[in-house]
């Protein structure tokens, strides 16, 4: 198994979402997630856009895993994360729809998977 890094648009569209459901203030934000008080404060006003040290303590905070085990051939991979990007309108909401519609799929079994990746 391998460890891959997964796509920073859609790491930062969840990390936005939470942000923006984030009831706190930048002084509480800072000290949960062991950041500074300027760059919590930044991100709950301006959100995320790029993939930093601080960002990655975000992600820890509000438990988003910025890695994933990948047991598929890196094509097929690749293949499933261009359509998403394709699609993608960037906003959070559209990316909350297409993940229930892919999260909504687990059901659903094919021939060739014996057990769940």
């Amino acid at each position: 198994m391998q460890k891959l890094q997964k796509d920073w648009p859609i790491v930062c569209a969840i990390l936005n979402h939470k942000l923006a459901s984030f009831e706190g203030g930048p002084n509480e934000l800072a000290r949960l997630a062991g950041i500074n008080y300027f760059a919590a404060r930044r991100f709950l006003s301006d959100r995320v856009h790029n993939h930093t040290k601080n960002a990655e303590k975000l992600c820890e905070f509000f438990e988003i895993d910025i890695t994933e085990t990948a047991k598929v051939q890196t094509d097929l991979l690749e293949m499933l994360t261009g359509l998403v990007k394709q699609v993608w309108d960037g906003s959070a909401a559209h990316a909350e729809l297409l993940a229930g519609l892919i999260k909504s799929t687990e059901p659903f079994k094919v021939a060739e998977r014996q057990q769940k990746p």
